[in-house]
């Protein structure tokens, strides 16, 4: 079964009394352990794409299902692109990466104890108690990720996850992203970006 089935889906945009179509009738899929990248410049159509899978935006028509469901009837890990400005500022990167399970109704301490244990079963570590302002871009990418991951999304969504830091860190994020994704969890994945060495 495919996790994410994308069937001809369209969706244009109103500019002036001009309609831009941006996407025509795309079709694909995503299996279950599959990671797929989406590469292509700025304007195409990619985050247009993976709101539409997330749910946070209807496609004119076409049909957009998560392991056979609607997308906003399932669990959906999405890290947007502006990843750094999603985080809370008041709240400490545990904090931030516990929102999700605070939104499940779990207790403060309760969450923080889940997300201590799945952030040590993938293997994440950055400086918890720091809020993300004192953080770097990478230890901001992480708290991203694990606050993504920590409720087990059926997928994972990422819009330019690693467009906003420097060449070293990039190297560093990649492949931390890519062993907790396709290692860790084996989690149906698309990842979207307009460099080339961040998709391949």
């Amino acid at each position: 079964m495919n996790a994410i089935t994308v069937q001809n889906v369209q969706k244009s945009y109103l500019e002036g009394d001009k309609r831009i179509l941006v996407l025509n009738d795309l079709t694909l899929s995503v299996g279950e352990h599959e990671i797929l990248s989406l590469f292509g410049p700025n304007g195409c159509g990619k985050t247009t794409l993976i709101n539409i899978c997330a749910g946070l935006m209807q496609a004119d028509a076409g049909v957009v299902q998560i392991f056979g469901a609607d997308p906003r009837d399932v669990r959906i890990g999405y890290i947007p692109q502006a990843f750094g400005e999603s985080l809370f500022p008041w709240l400490t990167n545990l904090d931030n990466i516990c929102f999700p399970l605070s939104l499940d109704g779990l207790t403060k301490k309760r969450s923080r104890e889940e997300a201590v244990r799945f952030l040590q079963q993938i293997d994440i570590s950055l400086p918890l108690e720091n809020y993300p302002y004192e953080s770097s871009g990478g230890q901001k990418q992480l708290a991203a990720l694990g606050r993504a991951l920590v409720s087990s999304p059926s997928v994972l969504l990422a819009d330019e996850p690693f467009s906003a830091l420097d060449y070293t860190t990039r190297l560093e994020i990649q492949d931390k992203f890519l062993k907790v994704v396709s290692e860790s969890l084996q989690l149906a994945t698309i990842v979207i970006s307009h460099q080339i060495e961040d998709a391949i």
